[in-house]
């Protein structure tokens, strides 16, 4: 587009589409440097029960506004009889924040997402652990119906290592499934 803005400049309409593209591709360059300044100014992790259910919860009251504006359809599933996961809660805040605000984006207006926490006697390695499971449509579905144009899970690269290195700095194992055409499935598993 700045290529064409010499030669387009008198025409409104093109001006108008680029001001608006160029706002939000430097919004989107402010919130990279943003989440990448937090993760760096992280100190090192420290391990202790984290209540993941109700960490779940806080991050969606907190998007309600933005769920309820794009009539996301929000179905959850949380472990309250055994949430505890074992590690930085402030860790596994910005890993789950990066990951849900991507989503968030990714997920059509009208559109669904599910998520899910349960304790595992044997979930990680043989151990206990607490699973967190996000599934929606995936972008190259939503980009077909007409969602997101030009959105993919490639641009998704910064939070996917994001909360990668944060989950697995806990010692858990982070898995990644956008293989089917209908559904993205993240899961994360926790030591409990």
């Amino acid at each position: 587009m700045a290529q064409l803005l010499p030669e387009r400049f008198s025409d409104p309409e093109f001006r108008s589409r680029f001001a608006e593209r160029v706002g939000a591709d430097v919004g989107r360059i402010e919130g990279t440097l943003d989440r990448l300044a937090e993760f760096a100014a992280l100190p090192p992790p420290e391990s202790a029960p984290v209540d993941m259910a109700a960490l779940l919860d806080r991050m969606l009251e907190e998007r309600r506004e933005e769920i309820q504006r794009r009539r996301l359809l929000v179905l959850k599933e949380l472990d309250r009889s055994q949430p505890m996961a074992r590690g930085d809660a402030a860790h596994l805040d910005l890993a789950l924040r990066a990951l849900l605000d991507k989503t968030l984006e990714l997920v059509p207006e009208g559109g669904d997402l599910y998520l899910a926490s349960k304790h595992h006697e044997s979930g990680l390695r043989g151990k206990p652990s607490v699973r967190v499971l996000i599934r929606y449509h995936s972008p190259t579905q939503i980009a077909r119906k007409g969602g997101i144009e030009g959105t993919s899970l490639a641009e998704s690269a910064l939070e996917i290592v994001l909360a990668d290195a944060l989950v697995r700095g806990q010692g858990g194992q982070f898995t990644l499934d956008a293989a089917g055409a209908e559904e993205t499935l993240i899961v994360l598993d926790l030591p409990a």
